[in-house]
């Protein structure tokens, strides 16, 4: 049986469809990527999941733009959806799942570094899911919702997807621009030789 290839916007959006998709053998349980890689085909990349609940491993294949990066694809400045259209991946409930996990990750990383690309990816995230509203809705058109879980959430939750909350929200929230920017410019601070070192 071929295998299916998912078309994603960049390898930061495959990733993040693997996070929020359910283990297809426990049905529950975040996941993990445990391993990312070129696949054999021009274009392709292979991702590798764990799932949290059951341990269960999954393979997923998308076509992705772009170079693969050198570690953790949510640690880079990568674009998430360089398109002003919104993800046919993961859907408006998911990316409001995914902003608030990182922002949760950014509140639990020691490290500096790796709490502002937590930041900057949560600004992505919320900025993703106002994609699907129209500039005079306060509520997302059916179209939006991809998955049972993100319908029901709005079901059982419709002021969590009020667009003022979510535009309240991204006030907070630093520029994505200038986030990264101080993000590449940590990094490449932190890669300098201290200056007492001559070898």
């Amino acid at each position: 049986m071929p295998r299916e290839v998912i078309s994603a916007r960049s390898v930061a959006e495959a990733y993040l469809y693997v996070l929020v998709t359910p283990c297809s053998m426990c049905e529950h349980g975040a996941r993990e990527v445990s391993a990312l890689a070129r696949a054999p085909e021009p274009d392709v990349i292979r991702l590798v999941s764990v799932c949290g609940n059951c341990a269960g491993t999954e393979e997923f294949f998308f076509s992705a733009p772009g170079p693969l990066p050198p570690a953790d694809p949510l640690s880079s400045s990568m674009p998430l959806n360089p398109t002003a259209d919104a993800s046919a991946l993961v859907d408006v409930g998911q990316w409001l799942t995914l902003y608030g996990w990182m922002l949760e990750r950014a509140e639990e990383t020691p490290d500096g570094q790796e709490r502002r690309w937590r930041r900057f990816r949560a600004v992505q995230c919320l900025d993703e899911a106002l994609k699907f509203y129209d500039s005079d809705s306060e509520v997302p058109p059916e179209s939006a919702f991809h998955t049972d879980s993100s319908q029901r959430a709005f079901c059982d939750h419709p002021q969590r997807f009020a667009r003022s909350r979510l535009l309240g929200l991204r006030a907070k929230l630093p520029d994505v621009e200038v986030e990264a920017k101080v993000a590449r410019q940590a990094a490449r601070v932190g890669r300098k030789r201290p200056w007492w070192r001559f070898w």
